[in-house]
């Protein structure tokens, strides 16, 4: 396996929503599961251009670059609760809101990046007027078929402004992710994101992505962990 440099998160370092979804669907494979029967950990970086090997041991992956062990991938059947709904305005208005668009601590993210805006993702989770702990935003999707890779990457990125990121950067550590079906092309979605849990080292968020009528697409459960500087 092998990173492209345009699926940037940190400067120097991978998507960790594109990484983990790479990482996944090999593991699966490996496994004889599904990528939605796997939850991955990060335990380093993941580089950008640089070769990566996935090593089964016992019922899960290991993914290595040289003797640096970078993600264990390994069967989960945790269930992944959804972040609630919101209308398209109301989606539309919070993404009005991110905190990105001031003070941005990875502006070369793929998914969120505001160095990004002509070649990636261009989201924009912002805080939900009236509901703590929730953001939300739209998404509309490629006119052409959308590989799932990028529905992980949504999902993450979604999930990583229900903290301040200005104050205090964090970055995945753990993904789940449970798809509910191919995801339309060209298409306006809504992504929303619910904070679980917030401690001192990072916080758990709960994360969906939604059709306009409510219908349910995708969700995801993600540890996210104090960015080491």
């Amino acid at each position: 396996m092998r990173i492209d440099r345009r699926f940037t998160g940190p400067a120097n370092s991978a998507h960790g929503g594109y990484a983990c979804a790479l990482f996944a669907h090999r593991a699966a494979g490996l496994l004889g599961v599904e990528p939605n029967d796997v939850a991955v950990t990060l335990h380093a970086p993941p580089p950008l251009d640089s070769p990566l090997r996935a090593e089964p041991a016992a019922r899960r992956v290991h993914v290595w670059h040289r003797d640096e062990l970078i993600a264990t991938v390994r069967e989960s059947n945790v269930a992944i609760g959804t972040a609630d709904f919101v209308e398209l305005p109301v989606a539309e208005q919070s993404a009005a809101h991110f905190a990105g668009r001031i003070a941005h601590p990875f502006p070369t993210c793929f998914a969120c990046g505001t160095a990004r805006l002509d070649d990636g993702v261009g989201l924009s989770p912002g805080p939900v007027r009236g509901r703590p702990g929730t953001v939300a935003c739209p998404w509309t999707t490629p006119v052409a078929p959308v590989p799932d890779w990028l529905v992980w990457a949504v999902l993450d990125c979604a999930g990583g402004w229900l903290f301040d990121q200005q104050a205090e950067p964090m970055v995945l550590a753990h993904l789940a992710v449970r798809l509910a079906g191919g995801v339309p092309p060209g298409e306006r979605t809504i992504v929303t994101g619910r904070l679980d849990s917030r401690s001192e080292h990072g916080a758990t968020v709960t994360t969906t992505l939604y059709r306009p009528g409510g219908g349910e697409l995708g969700r995801a459960h993600a540890t996210w962990a104090r960015h080491r500087r």
